[in-house]
């Protein structure tokens, strides 16, 4: 099968949805598709792999695009077309309106689309008139985009909801698969270079708010637990827990990453108890694929898959007492910890990119979602 994936930019310009595009094109290589990927003119793109055809040839998201994808569409006698759609991807403020038409010109071409939404808009909530606008807006634009693809599908339940609402599809989900590899780390020795005492190793990933869950680790370490803290790649900074507790990798290339996160006794995803934490994360899928055990909240953006099965840990946002006990048992209720970190790798294994691209190979071989 010839597919072209579509996105706004590719690696090694830092973005989450290129990086997904990239390692799903890379799996539809390896069972014997021919891959090609569109993205947005940028040198910085890389395009010389052996196994995928990457073609930097867009210089704005809007009908103008059109033209040169349709005509690479023909020369390359493409099958389906992948749209991996975020709106502030295509956008700044999220409004690719541009992107409307770019679609619409596509579908043309009878070629069948399929939109993958990694966000579909954001729902208001609060009285300010200017998001309230923007979030009409964002939804508008995600209507008319589902409006010309014949197949579609998103990450989370949440989403689809959202969807079913706009466009009236019954929309399958695939989770967000992990970029971090999981074979041939090195998690030993990573373990011994941040905790030399052998501390207990609750790790960090990306920028989040660690206001609360600061509080409850500095009051563990005040109560004399062995703990050290790993912030790993582009952290906050903790000024309420001295430096000896801490270990900051700094940026990292993503075999070293999959070595930290491979090191952590536990992983802390902070998010607020309205949203939740949702399986369109990344590291949340890297931390279940390594058996780590994730103490994070639970809101409207959580699957049932997550609730109430013992492969995470949910805690109230707001509060530092549930922080503070759901680590200390962590730590101090080793049968526990390791049935957490079981129940965890089982569900990382449904997290895979082999399991990305069946789930969307089986979309393309049901003929589309159109009801």
């Amino acid at each position: 099968m010839n597919i072209l994936f579509i996105t706004n930019t590719l690696p090694p310009v830092v973005d989450g949805v290129g990086d997904y595009t990239l390692n799903l094109a890379k799996e539809f290589a390896k069972y014997g598709h021919n891959v090609s990927i569109v993205c947005k003119r940028d040198d910085r793109v890389k395009t010389d792999y052996e196994d995928i055809k990457v073609f930097p040839i867009v210089e704005a998201w809007n009908k103008s695009a059109a033209a040169p994808v349709i005509r690479l569409i023909r020369e390359r006698h493409i099958y389906i077309v992948s749209l991996q759609y975020v709106p502030h991807g295509y956008e700044p403020h999220g409004l690719p309106f541009g992107l409307i038409r770019f679609v619409k010109e596509i579908r043309k071409t009878q070629v069948p689309i399929f939109t993958f939404c990694h966000e579909v808009y954001w729902r208001y909530r609060g009285f300010n008139v200017k998001f309230l606008a923007e979030s009409l807006l964002m939804a508008f634009i995600s209507k008319r985009i589902l409006k010309y693809s014949d197949y579609v599908a998103t990450s989370i339940s949440h989403y689809a909801k959202m969807i079913k609402k706009l466009s009236g599809y019954v929309t399958p989900t695939i989770p967000i698969t992990s970029n971090i590899p999981v074979d041939n780390v090195d998690a030993k020795s990573k373990k011994a270079t941040v905790a030399p005492n052998k501390e207990f190793i609750v790790a960090f990933i990306g920028k989040r708010d660690l206001t609360v869950v600061s509080d409850a680790l500095r009051h563990l370490i005040d109560e004399g637990n062995n703990i050290k803290l790993l912030f790993i790649g582009k952290t906050n900074d903790v000024q309420s827990i001295e430096n000896k507790h801490c270990y900051h990798t700094g940026i990292l290339n993503i075999e070293e990453l999959s070595n930290y996160v491979a090191a952590a006794d536990c992983m802390i995803m902070p998010e607020d108890n309205i949203t939740g934490c949702s399986l369109k994360s990344g590291s949340l899928a890297a931390a279940l694929s390594f058996g780590i055990p994730v103490i994070t909240s639970k809101g409207i953006m959580t699957d049932d898959k997550l609730k109430d099965k013992e492969n995470i840990l949910f805690v109230d946002s707001t509060s530092v007492a549930t922080y503070h006990d759901t680590i200390e048992t962590l730590i101090k209720n080793k049968a526990f910890a390791d049935k957490i970190s079981k129940n965890a790798k089982v569900l990382g294994k449904m997290l895979t990119w082999v399991e990305t691209y069946y789930e969307y190979m089986k979309i393309i071989n049901n003929n589309g979602n159109r009801q």
